[in-house]
Formats: structure tokens, sequence, C-alpha cells
């Protein structure tokens, strides 16, 4: 179960710069020491996959308020990984991020299965970490609002 003060401590790391926990939320882009394995490149843009992804989710949301499992955690990986490279990454999350978020923490813990409550906790740490990063863009006064602010009270305090 993913505890409040375990969730307060990650959002203080991820603020304070000192990065996600040394286990991969990203798919692998962790080595064994925490280390990036990527070289610290970002990819430039999308693929058509992580495109169909998002326009999945979108549709779900748009239609009939709903979302995948798993959907929700890969959409939101992917999210994270173009955030502060692709305007599509960027719009996703500002329209997005939020229902998904939602969606998720209206489910009932004794009414779901683990590997339900395993994309629910997954989908709130993406979640914090989008938020976290786009505080860093905006580190900037001049770049503007965090528009997803929002999203982080909410995984704090769902009402």
């Amino acid at each position: 179960t993913l505890k409040r003060d375990q969730l307060v401590l990650f959002t203080r790391a991820m603020a304070l710069g000192e990065g996600p926990p040394k286990e991969s939320l990203r798919g692998g882009t962790a080595g064994e020491n925490g280390e990036d394995v990527t070289g610290g490149q970002m990819p430039l843009a999308p693929s058509s996959g992580t495109l169909r992804l998002w326009a999945d989710v979108a549709t779900g949301i748009d239609k009939s308020q709903t979302v995948v499992w798993k959907n929700a955690v890969d959409s939101l990986r992917d999210a994270l990984d173009h955030l502060t490279s692709s305007e599509e990454a960027r719009t996703f999350v500002e329209k997005y991020m939020r229902p998904v978020i939602s969606i998720l923490l209206e489910q009932q813990p004794s009414k779901i299965g683990q590997m339900e409550r395993g994309c629910v906790e997954e989908s709130l740490r993406l979640a914090v970490m989008i938020v976290a990063t786009d505080l860093k863009a905006k580190a900037d006064a001049a770049s503007g609002n965090c528009e997803l602010l929002e999203v982080l009270s909410m995984v704090f305090n769902k009402k």
C-alpha cells in the first residue's frame, strides 16, 4: 500500500532534485546503482505507438470516463519521458492526467486486485514525478504557472 508518508518523502526528494528512487519507473532507464543508462538523452518525439496510447486513453475518458489499468500507467510513463520535449505530451498531461488520477483514486482497495492496486500506486508515483518535472521546467518565473499542481493536491487529498 502506498502510504502518505512515503509519498511525501518521495515528493520532497523530487522537489530537491534528488531524482526518483533507484528502481526505475520509466521503463528501465536506471542502472543497478540508480544511474541513468540512457546517457541522459530524452527521446525527441513520441513514437506512433505512444501517440495511439494517448489517443486511446483520451477517447476512453472523453466517451465514458474510463481508463484501462495498464494504459493509465503506460500513458503517464510515456508522458513523463516526453514531457520536456513534446507538445503532445504536455497537452496530454494538461488535459488527461487529472481525470486519469481521479478515476484511479475512486477505486476502493478492497474491491480491486493486487495488479490493479499496483497500477494505482505506479500511476500516483508517475503523476508526482510529472508534476516535479513540470515545476523544474517552470523554475523561470517568465515561463508561466505549473498547470499540473492540482493533480498533486488530488494525490494527497482526493476530495
